[in-house]
């Protein structure tokens, strides 16, 4: 009977550390093992949905992905939303986004150039919400850097439809040409200007200065009197005068003025004067969604802030009584 006790006996002590070893063995490779996975980041903690997320379209591949727009929260990230490849942002080749005001983003290898950073949806003032690019915050940032990354390096407002692409996406159409209503003070019919009628006109050139320093006969061409930088800049506009576009249904020098409207209502008007100044170039073009804009060009290559209409749809001319 003793020994049969003391059997049990050295078993227990037997057993008893063995069993403490072996669990303390346990929860030191369950430790080692968090240890070397990378913890998640979370950039806010969840919170309710933001408003106007039904509104949102976001497809993958051409394709739309259901029941996620309810899943969206405040710097809630697009590619947590998505499966498979598409939530790898490293697989993404191309990124569209649209909003409501008509801004747009398109970003060909995104996942390359948004490695190292996160697009987040957020609210903005007034309402909306936004889909940002954002740079990630860490801990060691200082406090500065930490307030530059809460601010987007861009964004599209009132965000309604997203696209990712980890395949490669058929080729884009060609967008509609907008047309331009031109219509004269006084007068009942209406002259609509459209892309064949605009292709026959000249292209704008603003007249340059004359040049003010003597060149040598094995010099270059003169600029004129603007610097390399201007001729750059000039080198970008490329469009149709207003004055021409006008001159389509008056003479230009009985331009009184022009007033022009945008889709959104925006309005501009410019003078006789401005249209026929030879030191500036009010100008009409087209952008790459067709759309028909309107910019004063100074002589220095520049946009004159305070001229400047997008998405014009009409041009109502008001002309000068014969003398």
């Amino acid at each position: 009977m003793r020994n049969g006790v003391t059997r049990y006996t050295s078993a227990g002590y037997l057993m008893v550390p063995a069993l403490l070893i072996c669990l303390s063995a346990c929860r030191s490779t369950a430790d080692g093992e968090n240890a070397t996975q990378p913890k998640p980041i979370a950039s806010v903690a969840p919170g309710p949905s933001l408003p106007g997320v039904e509104d949102i379209k976001i497809l993958v591949n051409g394709k739309p992905v259901a029941n996620v727009t309810e899943r969206i929260r405040e710097r809630t990230s697009l590619a947590s939303l998505l499966d498979g490849e598409a939530s790898d942002q490293t697989k993404w080749l191309v990124l569209g986004i649209s909003g409501k005001t008509g801004a747009s983003m398109r970003v060909a290898d995104a996942g390359k150039k948004f490695k190292r950073h996160e697009i987040l949806f957020y609210t903005i003032k007034g309402g909306g919400v936004a889909l940002g690019v954002f740079q990630p915050s860490t801990p060691s940032m200082s406090e500065a850097a930490k307030k530059r990354a809460s601010q987007p390096g861009s964004f599209v407002p009132a965000v309604n439809h997203i696209e990712v692409w980890t395949q490669t996406p058929p080729p884009s159409p060609k967008p509609a040409f907008s047309t331009l209503t031109v219509t004269v003070n006084g007068r009942d019919d209406k002259l609509v200007v459209d892309q064949a009628a605009l292709e026959r006109l000249p292209k704008a050139v603003l007249k340059r200065a004359p040049s003010q320093t003597k060149r040598g006969k094995d010099e270059p061409s003169t600029t004129g009197g603007r610097s390399k930088a201007s001729e750059r800049r000039l080198s970008k506009h490329q469009g149709w005068h207003l004055r021409d576009v006008a001159g389509l249904r008056v003479r230009p020098r009985r331009i009184a003025s022009v007033y022009l409207t945008a889709k959104g209502g925006g309005k501009l008007e410019l003078s006789g004067e401005q249209l026929r100044d030879p030191k500036t170039l009010a100008m009409i073009r087209r952008n790459k969604r067709g759309k028909l804009g309107v910019d004063v060009i100074l002589e220095d290559g520049k946009k004159s802030p305070g001229h400047r209409l997008r998405d014009v749809v009409s041009m109502t001319i008001t002309v000068q009584n014969k003398k």
